[in-house]
């Protein structure tokens, strides 16, 4: 299958925990649009709380789309244009003002670049401001005041409280409009039968693209609907259980591991994608050595940096030794996860060979990492096997486990073979 458009969540997809969009992430997003494969934001945020996030990624160079509120407003951010928009029954806001009287929630909704709140802003209206960066503008005359069309309404309160008022509010409004927690304290209200799957209907219609050429990426609750329409749906590594279990896929790696970037290849994928594993492996181990640089220190800077995190915790530094002649190295990459792979890369043991000085022994510690450790450093080929076992028995966690066997590198001949 030929895809031919990729819509992503921000919050916990797009951007990680920082609300920031990584160097990678942005970078896979931009060298799709450079292919001429369209991109669309699909957010359960305002208007403008997406314009910092689609102006990063080029949208308007590229002709791509956003989807604000949901999907109830989508725009073409090229020309700016509002290509669709549905708002909520005229009398919904004057009904909902009432409902946050009687439950003691917060209310909120959006005009123009501004978030109305019906109330004092409580916490989680000042994180919906934080987030889109809007002001925030208290109306104590709320209910006379939103006299105009609006996209959404929210209820704010902690989870607990929200989620036994949901059913009720669910239920009054069953009618008229729809309503989900996109947020454990956010009690989205918005036009009947608006999702992003019923809207990214309407643009799939518009850019004459079949749902089964479109792949869909998202982590929350809000994302299900659009994640069970598209012809690829992905969740995230990080992504809600439920979403999970409706995904095609997921990730291999969460929102703060550029996770966009990467999805587990299973036989039927590559099937799908009309590929063999000899191709897949050439293309991984390329991408793999531009995205994960490769990372090798020795041990004793290891130790130093493990340090600082323990006197950080008010903890007692390690007693372990530091520098030797011949200490080991640290094999990784940038990320330190699966930092194994490095070992992989090209002429990566000729540049080992020349920082160690010579022959040496790889010893698998774990799949994130390897040790390297000098031939002339004195212990046996048993020695090093006895202590690779010790660590694989005693410190890591099953899915971590790399291999029992010593490696040594012969620096002459290039060559690398089992030894133990």
């Amino acid at each position: 299958m030929s895809y031919k458009l990729l819509v992503l969540d921000i919050d916990g997809t797009v951007t990680n925990s920082k609300k920031e969009i990584t160097p990678k992430t942005k970078e896979a997003i931009l060298e799709l649009q450079k292919k001429g494969i369209p991109v669309a934001i699909a957010s359960g945020r305002p208007t403008k709380g997406i314009v910092a996030v689609a102006d990063e990624l080029d949208f308007a160079e590229y002709g791509s789309y956003v989807l604000a509120f949901n999907g109830a407003r989508i725009i073409n951010w090229k020309t700016k244009e509002c290509i669709y928009s549905k708002e909520l029954p005229i009398g919904i806001p004057k009904k909902l003002y009432d409902d946050a009287m009687h439950y003691g929630t917060g209310l909120m909704t959006y005009e123009g670049d501004s978030i109305i709140s019906a109330k004092i802003p409580d916490e989680y209206i000042m994180i919906e401001s934080r987030i889109t960066t809007l002001p925030v503008i208290k109306k104590p005359d709320f209910k006379s005041y939103v006299n105009f069309p609006v996209n959404k309404c929210i209820l704010t309160a902690d989870g607990e409280l929200l989620e036994s008022i949901e059913p009720v509010i669910a239920e009054k409004y069953q009618l008229e409009a729809q309503v989900f927690r996109s947020e454990p304290y956010f009690l989205e209200v918005l036009p009947k039968n608006v999702d992003k799957a019923y809207c990214l209907e309407r643009l799939l219609k518009i850019l004459g693209i079949e749902r089964e050429e479109m792949v869909c990426c998202g982590d929350g609750f809000n994302d299900i609907s659009m994640i069970q329409y598209a012809g690829l749906g992905v969740a995230m590594a990080n992504a809600q259980e439920k979403v999970k279990d409706v995904a095609d896929y997921i990730t291999i790696n969460s929102n703060d591991e550029d996770g966009i970037a990467s999805i587990r290849i299973t036989n039927e994928v590559a099937k799908e994608w009309q590929t063999d594993t000899r191709e897949l492996y050439t293309l991984a181990l390329k991408n793999s050595e531009r995205i994960f640089e490769e990372k090798i220190m020795p041990m004793s800077e290891v130790i130093g940096m493990f340090d600082v995190q323990l006197q950080e915790m008010g903890l007692k530094k390690t007693a372990l030794k530091r520098e030797c002649l011949y200490e080991p190295y640290v094999v990784t990459n940038n990320m330190g996860i699966n930092g194994a792979s490095v070992i992989l890369y090209q002429d990566i043991f000729k540049r080992l060979a020349e920082k160690i000085g010579g022959d040496f022994y790889i010893l698998p510690s774990s799949i994130h990492e390897v040790l390297a450790m000098s031939a002339k450093a004195g212990l046996t080929k048993e020695e090093l096997k006895i202590m690779v076992k010790e660590v694989n028995d005693n410190c890591l966690l099953p899915d971590e486990y790399l291999s029992d066997s010593v490696y040594r590198y012969n620096k002459t001949f290039n060559s690398l073979e089992i030894v133990a």
